[in-house]
């Protein structure tokens, strides 16, 4: 399966867009859609470009969930497909790991909304992200969810309210168990030790590969 317009509309407004390139709060350089790798001081680019970034990175999560799709057989639908792009893209194919381990298809609303903590803390921005992510997944086909009038243009980021991206390693530690690697996870491209931190503006991140470990 490939990722919808409608599946790449909430990732867009949930990542943000920023034209030029920008130190994230731990010092990394990132652009476009949350788009890290390659980018260099003063890179400006088009949303075109941005959105081509995005493609890109995406079809990594795609594989992830492609697999998990067929490894335990869950038979998603396009929504579903989508929520858990989203999902991973967001966290890293160790969660999607983590979270459809032990889980059937039917449980993994439940199970998402528990990755909305740091530190042990509710983060008012991550519980929005799974929410949005848990809405669609349960979202009957046909009434698709419009993800696309979300404006993301303006940049005003609120402190108080954060979400994080950590493809690999767990910002919730009480989440914390043991997981077999040895799949197709174990390509992914990011720093097993690594977390991510972006700010958020009204529910919208500006900007997502943003190291803080």
């Amino acid at each position: 399966m490939k990722l919808s317009q409608n599946g790449v509309n909430l990732i867009k407004n949930l990542e943000g867009y920023r034209e030029k390139a920008y130190k994230c709060s731990a010092g990394k350089l990132t652009i476009g859609y949350g788009h890290t790798d390659g980018v260099y001081e003063d890179q400006k680019i088009t949303k075109e470009q941005a959105e081509n970034f995005l493609k890109k990175d995406v079809e990594e999560f795609e594989k992830n969930v492609n697999y998990i799709n067929k490894k335990k057989k869950y038979n998603l639908n396009q929504n579903q497909f989508d929520s858990l792009v989203s999902f991973t893209f967001n966290l890293g194919p160790g969660k999607l790991n983590t979270l459809t381990q032990n889980r059937t298809k039917s449980q993994l609303p439940d199970g998402m909304k528990l990755y909305n903590k740091a530190n042990k803390k509710v983060i008012p921005g991550l519980a929005n992200r799974r929410q949005k992510e848990i809405d669609l997944f349960n979202k009957p086909m046909g009434n698709t969810i419009n993800h696309n009038n979300v404006n993301t243009n303006h940049y005003n980021p609120n402190p108080n309210n954060y979400s994080f991206k950590d493809r690999t390693n767990s910002y919730t530690s009480d989440l914390n168990r043991p997981i077999n690697m040895n799949n197709s996870f174990s390509n992914q491209r990011s720093n097993p030790t690594s977390s991510y931190f972006h700010p958020r503006n009204n529910g919208v991140s500006n900007g997502n590969n943003c190291s803080i470990f």
